[in-house]
């Protein structure tokens, strides 16, 4: 392989990696895996709790992980 096409290789692959995975997402979503069942049980949870403090706290939660803010 030329040196030329490396970088196109290279893109191709990661790409075919991503779509596997997508499509293994999707296939266990579909099938109704327990872990996808389980994280649906955990949104619909937490979307109880949906409440202006809860929401503040979790705001703030999200602030405090981006990059931004640890610079």
């Amino acid at each position: 392989m030329s040196p030329e096409r490396l970088p196109l290789a290279f893109g191709l692959v990661i790409a075919a990696v991503c779509w596997f995975a997508f499509f293994g997402v999707v296939q266990d979503y579909i099938a109704g895996d327990p872990l996808i069942q389980a994280d649906l049980r955990v949104i619909s949870f937490l979307q109880t709790l949906r409440e202006p403090a809860f929401n503040q706290v979790m705001l703030f939660l999200t602030y405090l992980v981006k990059w931004q803010m640890i610079m």
